[in-house]
């Protein structure tokens, strides 16, 4: 519909609908390209009709050229129809197409005319707010805005011969400021720790800080303003701040700093009543210690220090090239000295000598030399001479904070009796051993627990643990009748601490694969496993073996005089899925007596499994795909009744193959 001013008169008047519906246009639906081209939405297709005209092959009849139609309009009321009016004017029409409407500053923005006009005389001319005006025929131009703020860009487009002759749009692209990040570093005097003093911008406000440190100290990465990192070493060392600002613009700056890590130190010492140590300073040029009681030199880095009692020393440390001086202190702990001493008593038929310790201050550790390359730990030792003679014994006494004395006495012997002990022996836990004295009328050998005979000249000896045996010798001599003590010892061992074993993993192989074998004992025992060749390698306490067939392999183990021994079996199947392959009892005895009470069907190298048994009528009494369960000859809650029942089963085998198998089993009770 066309109206002439003021819509007085009508100039223009059309109609599309369709003769039957009353179709109509609602308020607000048209709408009006600046190019001449209206989209009018209607109320189209009321109460179920379909007489609206309508482009072929549209809704509701998509197929209607073919003549089928079967879902027609299902509307009672009306449907929405749209349909387009193009006056195909010629106008001028200006365009502003950018992907970019915001950014930081230095901001690049790529503006494109979307409707350039084409006839002859026409123009197109650009304002982009920031002072620049471009006339240009390009489609495409690029301008950098240097400046923070909004700015408004239009584009005039002029074509002589188009019904409007000039159109003109605009748009608006926001530059927020750039970040301008500063950021300082500075060394804790006389330490190793550096402060980095967060970023800082001149406007704006900061929402995320990252900072990247290079390698060489305590952190490498931290997102909090002023973090602090410690390095060990002296250096120039890296730090890079990266800050985002609450608009997304960012900046970044990196720090050298010059780390000395001349950072002054002290240590400490403890010494024994009467001894010296040293103590030492460091991270200085210069050096001055307090008190000067009981040190070598008051003004050098390491003096040695011999104090009568606990000192607390004070070290004033300079660094001429940091200039750092700190004070320090450090304590030299004087423990005390313990005083050695012994008594001791000799046989007076020679030979034998009591030791006892009378040492003071509270001794624990005690270190005898007798003399005669012989030694011992005990607190109040025996020893047996043989020869006699004058010997320096030496006793090194020790207390709790290892401090030791040591004292040195003449002990003269009289040359004993000929008696002697056998030496020490060495046999397997769960062995025995025959001792030997000589030269007495009369032995009494302890401890009593583990011999036979103690009593005998030779007793048998079953220790299960390493055993001092001693033994009193009754003989005589030129002064009469005399006993003498001797000493051996037997030590026990064994092959393994604890009792050895072996496993195969797997258990189960297929022919031509191989097993891992490992034994479990203490180690370092010399290993031999058997048939020998058949692993590799032989001596090891893991080996592996490809068995040809099932092999129980046999492993040894000998430590010294001792030997264990175990074996592991490792199954080797053969592909394919047999009927060998499970097997399945023809009698069981559920009477509950705990022997052959379930029936099971069994394999090893069935994977699934499902185990079905029925009755002579053909009732199933038991099915299961559990090969951990078998039947246990119940059937609804009651016994079954005894005589001969039919079962079913079927398999899958490691091969990935299946086969069942049939049969009868007889039920007793």
């Amino acid at each position: 519909m066309g109206l002439d001013s003021n819509a007085n008169n009508l100039i223009y008047g059309s109609y599309h609908g369709g003769a039957t519906s009353q179709e109509h246009v609602d308020g607000g639906t048209s709408r009006f390209d600046p190019r001449g081209v209206i989209y009018q939405s209607v109320c189209a297709g009321c109460g179920g009709n379909d007489d609206f005209p309508r482009t072929p092959f549209t809704w509701p009849c998509p197929l209607q050229a073919t003549g089928n139609c079967p879902n027609q309009n299902p509307s009672t009321n009306c449907n929405n129809g749209v349909f387009k009016i193009n006056f195909q004017l010629l106008v001028a029409v200006s365009t502003i197409n950018t992907n970019t409407v915001s950014g930081c500053n230095p901001l690049t923005v790529n503006f494109t005319n979307g409707t350039p006009p084409t006839s002859p005389g026409s123009s197109s001319t650009w304002y982009f707010g920031n002072g620049q005006v471009v006339n240009t025929s390009a489609s495409t131009i690029a301008v950098t805005y240097t400046n923070s703020g909004t700015f408004t860009v239009s584009l005039v487009v002029i074509d002589p011969s188009a019904c409007n002759e000039k159109d003109s749009s605009i748009t608006y692209i926001t530059v927020h400021p750039n970040v301008d990040v500063t950021a300082t570093a500075s060394q804790v005097p006389c330490s190793d720790t550096v402060l980095y003093n967060g970023p800082v911008v001149t406007t704006g406000t900061l929402s995320t800080y990252q900072w990247t440190f290079a390698t060489g100290g305590s952190i490498n990465s931290s997102t909090i303003n002023s973090p602090i990192n410690t390095y060990s070493n002296s250096g120039t060392y890296t730090a890079q701040v990266l800050a985002v600002k609450d608009k997304g613009c960012r900046d970044s700056t990196i720090l050298s700093i010059n780390v000395n890590t001349l950072v002054p130190t002290v240590t400490s010492n403890t010494i024994c009543q009467g001894a010296s140590g040293g103590i030492t300073a460091g991270g200085g040029t210069n050096y001055s210690w307090t008190p000067s009681t009981g040190l070598s030199n008051t003004n050098i880095a390491n003096p040695i220090a011999n104090p009568t009692v606990t000192t607390t020393y004070s070290v004033v440390v300079t660094n001429t090239i940091t200039g750092c001086t700190r004070t320090l202190t450090t304590v030299v702990v004087v423990n005390p000295k313990p005083t050695a001493d012994f008594t001791f008593t000799t046989n007076p038929c020679g030979g034998g000598v009591n030791f006892t310790d009378n040492s003071a201050a509270n001794i624990t550790q005690w270190f005898w030399n007798f003399g005669n390359l012989q030694t011992s730990t005990s607190q109040n030792p025996y020893q047996f001479y043989n020869p006699g003679g004058t010997f320096n014994v030496s006793l090194i006494a020790g207390n709790a904070f290892n401090c030791y004395d040591t004292i040195v006495k003449p002990v003269t012997v009289a040359n004993p009796p000929p008696v002697s002990i056998s030496s020490t022996q060495t046999i397997c836990l769960g062995g025995f051993v025959t001792l030997q004295a000589t030269g007495g009328i009369a032995y009494q050998w302890s401890p009593t627990v583990s011999l036979i005979n103690p009593t005998a000249a030779s007793p048998i000896a079953t220790p299960t643990i390493t055993t001092q045996y001693s033994v009193v010798i009754t003989t005589t001599n030129s002064i009469g009748t005399c006993t003498v003590m001797l000493t051996t010892d037997v030590v026990v061992t064994q092959a393994s601490a604890f009792p050895i074993s072996a496993t195969a993993n797997p258990s189960v192989v297929n022919l031509g694969n191989s097993t891992v074998l490992t034994l479990s004992a203490t180690p370092n025992a010399s290993v031999t496993w058997y048939p020998i060749g058949s692993t590799a390698p032989v001596n090891s306490y893991t080996v592996n073996a490809t068995p040809p067939h099932t092999t129980t392999y046999t492993v040894v183990i000998q430590r010294g005089p001792c030997t264990d021994t175990t074996l592991v079996r490792v199954e080797v199947i053969e592909d394919g899925c047999f009927d060998t392959d499970v097997f399945v009892p023809n009698t069981f005895t559920p009477n509950g007596d705990g022997v052959n009470d379930i029936m099971y069907a069994r394999g090893h190298k069935l994977t699934t499994i499902y185990f079905a048994i029925y009755n002579r009528w053909g009732e199933m009494v038991f099915e299961t795909s559990d090969i951990k369960t078998g039947w246990d000859g119940n059937y609804k809650g009651r016994p079954a009744d005894v005589g001969v029942f039919g079962y079913y089963v079927k398999y899958t085998c490691i091969s990935g193959q299946e086969n069942f198998k049939k049969g009868n089993i007889t039920l007793i009770r």
